[in-house]
């Protein structure tokens, strides 16, 4: 690492890499909240939720839709593993909106499908609120 005030970050699914950068700062949504990391942060394995990450690199901060899966941190490394990534660029708009009419479609008879319904919307919207911001 060039710089010695960041830390590595690296977001990865099954198919992808979706980066490998320096960071100032991460925020990444865990299953019970968010969590902040920066450089020197005691080792940590965190199961990750559904929500925008926050990446902070010098004067810009970029960020990603994850869904679910694991945060881990040691010797100044956040590797976050995750099913699903997307950056805010990759996102299809009229493609999640249309994602979201079928989620909030659903049958909720059941607890699982009241599950499942509730996480495809949330999905849906987490993306639809990264798409729209500025």
């Amino acid at each position: 690492m060039a710089n010695t005030d960041q830390l590595r970050c690296q977001l990865i699914t099954p198919d992808r890499q979706v980066f490998d950068l320096e960071a100032d700062s991460v925020i990444f949504p865990a299953h019970d909240g968010e969590v902040g990391i920066l450089k020197n942060r005691s080792p940590l394995l965190h199961k990750l939720g559904i929500g925008i990450c926050r990446v902070g690199t010098g004067q810009s901060l970029k960020r990603y839709y994850v869904d679910g899966g694991f945060a881990h941190m040691l010797d100044n490394t956040l590797t976050l593993l995750t099913e699903n990534a997307q950056g805010q660029d990759e996102i299809d708009t009229a493609q999640v909106e249309e994602e979201l009419t079928k989620a909030e479609s659903l049958p909720g008879g059941s607890l699982s499908e009241i599950e499942g319904r509730s996480k495809a919307i949330l999905r849906a919207k987490t993306k639809l609120q990264l798409a729209r911001r500025n």
